[in-house]
């Protein structure tokens, strides 16, 4: 950057755009502006940090219920479009062969892939009508997907950052709409802290276990616990 910098003509013009305020975009600002920078915040004002049409909540769920939950809400919506967050390239991989197992189809996303494949798995993703996507957070920022939906966190994001990248993938554009639930253990319940000082507003659902479909052991034709 700095070779590049060094060629450019000393009277110009340098306008820098960037999605979100970080300290490397802070370094790379000094870097190229020559003088102090006029700062212009298109989200001045606002009392939240997420989109207007989203709608956003979290629900207490035991660990061991989990992966039922999950495996009854895509059962349910089967004909909208919908990505789940993970938070480790196994656990993707794991989820996916799994629901596959179940005659459930779902596209997948993680970092362990080759770029080609990701690449290929992005473009089938955008185009498809209705579909599941299990992924990490390499594809919690900057991918511009049509017509999420819903947006299903199933593993707790590390910092309040990485759940506003995720839940930017649905409810995008003016009047776009969108749901993220998020799954928290009780042991993970300190995470609702931070959001709310990162401006998060987030309302609870109540998990209630007679909703959960029945599990079968072995033989059963629709799961294999």
């Amino acid at each position: 950057m700095n070779q590049i910098i060094r060629i450019l003509p000393k009277n110009r013009q340098t306008v820098l755009f960037s999605a979100t305020q970080t300290k490397e975009v802070e370094n790379l600002a000094r870097l190229s502006f020559q003088k102090t920078p006029k700062y212009i915040d298109v989200d001045d004002g606002r009392t939240k940090v997420t989109s207007e049409g989203l709608e956003q909540g979290y629900c207490l769920v035991p660990s061991e219920k989990r992966f039922i939950l999950l495996y009854g809400f895509l059962k349910r919506n089967l004909s909208k479009k919908i990505m789940v967050y993970f938070s480790s390239c196994n656990s993707v991989k794991f989820y996916s062969e799994l629901l596959r197992h179940t005659k459930m189809n779902c596209y997948d996303i993680h970092g362990k892939q080759k770029q080609q494949k990701r690449t290929s798995t992005f473009f089938d993703f955008c185009k498809a009508e209705e579909g599941i996507l299990l992924c990490t957070n390499v594809a919690a920022r900057g991918l511009d997907i049509p017509n999420v939906d819903w947006i299903v966190q199933y593993d707790a994001p590390d910092q309040p950052k990485e759940y506003i990248q995720r839940v930017g993938r649905t409810a995008r554009g003016e009047g776009g709409k969108g749901k993220a639930p998020l799954l928290l253990i009780h042991e993970e319940l300190q995470f609702l802290h931070y959001l709310k000082a990162a401006k998060v507003p987030v309302k609870e659902y109540v998990f209630n276990e007679k909703n959960l479909p029945k599990i079968q052991r072995v033989g059963c034709p629709e799961i294999i616990i």
